[in-house]
C-alpha cells in the first residue's frame, strides 16, 4: 500500500491484562509461553461481556485511530466484567484463558474495522506478547489462513518497534521532506544547543 494509507491505532489491551493478572494474583511477571492460560477454559459469557465494552462499541461508531491504555483496560475493568455476569469465582487458569481470548478478540475486531481480512497477506506482531507462544498460536488460529509472525522476521526486534517509531518521528521532524506523503508530527519541543 501507500504510506499515506497507513493507520496506527490501539486495538485493545494487547497482553497488558494478562501480565497484570499474573503480577497481581500469581506473583509472576507474566504467564511464560501461555502455559497457565493453555491449561484453562475460556468463560464465553465473560469474554462476550468484555468485548461489549464501550471502547469496542465505539470502535464501530467512530473512526479509528483510537488510543487506549491501562486507564481503560486494567484489573478493575476485568473485575467489573466478572461482577456484571456474576462469575467472581474463576480459577487462575480460566481467568488467563479468558483474558488471552479477549486479547485476540479485540485484535480481530480492530483489524476487521480497518480492512477486509481477505486482503491481508500477513500480520506482524511486536511487543512482549510475541514471546507468549500460546497467544501467538491463538492469533494465528483466529486469522487463519493469514500468516501471523513477529516483526523480527523483518529485521526489527519485537521489543524495539516503539523506539524505532520515535526515532523515525524525530528524524522526520528535523530532516523530513515537507513534500513527502508522510506527515511528520512534532510531539514536544525541539531544542538545539547554542
Amino acid at each position: 500500500g501507500q504510506p499515506s494509507a497507513a493507520i496506527a491505532s490501539d486495538s485493545g489491551p494487547a497482553n497488558t491484562l494478562l501480565d497484570s493478572y499474573c503480577q497481581q494474583y500469581l506473583n509472576l511477571d507474566f504467564d511464560e509461553n501461555g502455559a497457565i492460560a493453555r491449561s484453562g477454559k475460556v468463560n464465553k459469557a465473560l469474554l462476550e461481556q468484555m468485548l461489549n465494552a464501550e471502547y469496542f462499541v465505539d470502535l464501530f461508531v467512530n473512526e479509528i485511530p483510537k488510543t487506549t491504555g491501562p486507564e481503560q483496560f486494567n484489573l478493575g475493568f476485568f473485575e467489573q466484567a466478572k461482577q456484571a455476569i456474576a462469575c467472581e469465582q474463576l480459577s487462575h487458569s480460566d481467568a488467563l484463558a479468558t483474558l488471552l481470548a479477549f486479547t485476540v478478540g479485540s485484535l480481530k475486531l480492530a483489524v476487521r474495522k480497518v480492512t477486509q481480512l481477505n486482503k491481508i497477506d500477513a500480520i506482524f506482531c511486536s511487543g512482549g506478547g510475541v514471546q507468549n507462544g500460546f497467544l501467538m498460536q491463538a492469533i494465528g488460529e483466529a486469522f487463519a489462513p493469514i500468516r501471523v509472525t513477529s516483526i523480527s522476521e523483518m529485521g526489527l526486534h519485537s521489543d524495539a518497534k516503539e523506539a524505532a517509531l520515535f526515532a523515525v518521528l524525530a528524524n522526520e521532524c528535523i530532516a523530513g521532506d515537507s513534500s513527502s506523503t508522510i506527515d511528520s508530527i512534532t510531539m514536544g519541543k525541539v531544542c538545539f544547543p547554542h
